[in-house]
C-alpha cells in the first residue's frame, strides 16, 4: 500500500471538495418547481406538436378523399357520355335502319304496283278475247239457255221448299233426341238406373234442343252444321267432366269451382285414372250421336237456313216443354230432395248432389248461373 504525506493528502482533499462542490445531490423547491415547469412545457409542446401531426395527417386524409371524389366523378361523368354517346349512335343506326326499310318497303310496293299495272293488262286482254269468245258461243247458244234456265230454276225453288218443308223438323228432332241421349248416359253412369223424376230431365233438354235448332237456322248451311256441332260437343264435354269428377270425388263440380275442379282432376292422377276405368264407356257413348249424324244422317239431316215462321213454331215448342217441367214439379211431393225443393230451394252448396239427379245436369246448370246472377245483384 503507497504511504501518502500531508502534502498529497491535503491535495488530494482539495480535488475532492472541488469535486463535491459541483455536484448538487439535493434540489431545492425554487429548482424543483422549475424543473416540473419545464416538463409541463416539454409535455405540452409535444402534445401541440402531435395534435399538429394529427390535423395534418386528416387534412391529408380530407385532400385524398376529396380527389378521389372528384376522380370517381369525373369517370361517372365519362361513363354518363360514353353511355350517351352509344344511345345516340344507336338511335342513328336504329334511325338508319328505319329509313332502309322504309325505302324497301317504297320499292316493294313500286315492284307490286307495276305488277298489279301488269296483270290487269293482261286481264283487260284476256277478258276482251274472253267476251268476244262468249259473245260467239252466246250467239250459238242463245236458244238452248233461254230454253233451260227456266226448267232450272223451278228445279231449284222446289228443292228449296222441299228443304224448308222437312229438313228443319228433322235438325230439331236430331237435337232434341242427342240432349236426352246425352242427359240419359249421364243419369245411367252415376246411379244405373232411371225413375220417374227422369221426366224433368227431358222436358228441359228438349226446351234446349229447340232453342239451338233455333240457333243453327240463322245461317248459311255451313255455318248452321259447325255451330250445331259444337254446341253438342260443349254439352257432351260439359256431362263428361260432371261423370269423371263424380266417379272420382263422389259428388257434383259446382260451376263456381270450375277452375279447381279441372286442377285436381288434372293432378290427382291415381284417382281419376281408376274412375276412368270404371265410367270409360259411358264417356264414349256421349259422342255417339255426332258419330251416327257423321256416318249416317248427314244427308237426311241438314242445318239449312230456315224461315222466321220455323223458329216461331221452334221456340213457342221449347217454351211449352220448359213450362211443362216447371209445373209438374210438385208431382213428387216436398219433402227435401224433391225436384220442387231442388228447383224452388236451390242452393250449389247444399243441394247440388239432389238437383243433378232430380233435375239433370242441363237443369242444375241453369239454376247455378241463375243463382250466380243474383249474387252480382
Amino acid at each position: 500500500m503507497k504511504n501518502y504525506n500531508d502534502k498529497e493528502i491535503n491535495r488530494l482533499l482539495a480535488e475532492a471538495d472541488d469535486l463535491l462542490s459541483g455536484i448538487q445531490l439535493y434540489e431545492t423547491p425554487e429548482e424543483e418547481q422549475e424543473r416540473k415547469l419545464k416538463e409541463e412545457l416539454q409535455r405540452q409542446e409535444e402534445l401541440r406538436r402531435q395534435q399538429e401531426e394529427m390535423q395534418r395527417q386528416e387534412e391529408l386524409k380530407r385532400q385524398e378523399e376529396l380527389q378521389r371524389q372528384k376522380e370517381l366523378q369525373q369517370q361517372e361523368e365519362m361513363q354518363r357520355q360514353e353511355e350517351m354517346q352509344r344511345q345516340e349512335e344507336m338511335q342513328r343506326q336504329e334511325e338508319l335502319q328505319r329509313q332502309e326499310e322504309l325505302q324497301r318497303q317504297e320499292e316493294l310496293q313500286q315492284q307490286e304496283e307495276l305488277q298489279r299495272l301488269q296483270e290487269e293488262l293482261q286481264q283487260q286482254e284476256e277478258w276482251k278475247l274472253h267476251e268476244e269468245l262468249q259473245q260467239e258461243e252466246d250467239s250459238e247458244l242463245q236458244d238452248e239457255f233461254l230454253v233451260q234456265e227456266p226448267q232450272e230454276e223451278e228445279e231449284e225453288q222446289q228443292e228449296i221448299q222441299l228443304q224448308e218443308r222437312h229438313l228443319p223438323i228433322f235438325g230439331v228432332l236430331f237435337m232434341i233426341l242427342s240432349f236426352v241421349f246425352m242427359e240419359l248416359i249421364t243419369h245411367l253412369s252415376l246411379y244405373r238406373s232411371v225413375d220417374t223424376t227422369f221426366l224433368y230431365p227431358v222436358l228441359f233438354v228438349a226446351g234446349m234442343g229447340c232453342v239451338t235448332a233455333i240457333v243453327v237456322s240463322l245461317f248459311y248451311k255451313r255455318v248452321n252444321t259447325i255451330l250445331a256441332i259444337l254446341v253438342m260437343l260443349l254439352y257432351g264435354g260439359y256431362c263428361d267432366l260432371q261423370i269423371l269428377y263424380h266417379a272420382a270425388f263422389g259428388n257434383f263440380l259446382r260451376l263456381a269451382d270450375m277452375r279447381d275442379g279441372v286442377w285436381m282432376l288434372i293432378h290427382d292422377r291415381d284417382i281419376v285414372l281408376s274412375a276412368t276405368e270404371t265410367v270409360l264407356p259411358w264417356l264414349v257413348l256421349m259422342v255417339l250421336p255426332i258419330i251416327l249424324w257423321a256416318v249416317l244422317g248427314r244427308k237426311v239431316i241438314c242445318f239449312e237456313r230456315g224461315n222466321w215462321l220455323n223458329r216461331l213454331i221452334f221456340a213457342f215448342a221449347g217454351i211449352i216443354c220448359v213450362i211443362l217441367g216447371v209445373l209438374m214439379l210438385n208431382i213428387h211431393g216436398y219433402e227435401i230432395g224433391s225436384p220442387y225443393v231442388c228447383f224452388y230451394h236451390f242452393d250449389s252448396l247444399g243441394n247440388l248432389e239432389a238437383s243433378g239427379q232430380q233435375l239433370g245436369m242441363l237443369g242444375t246448370l241453369v239454376l247455378e248461373c241463375v243463382e250466380w246472377f243474383i249474387s252480382l245483384l
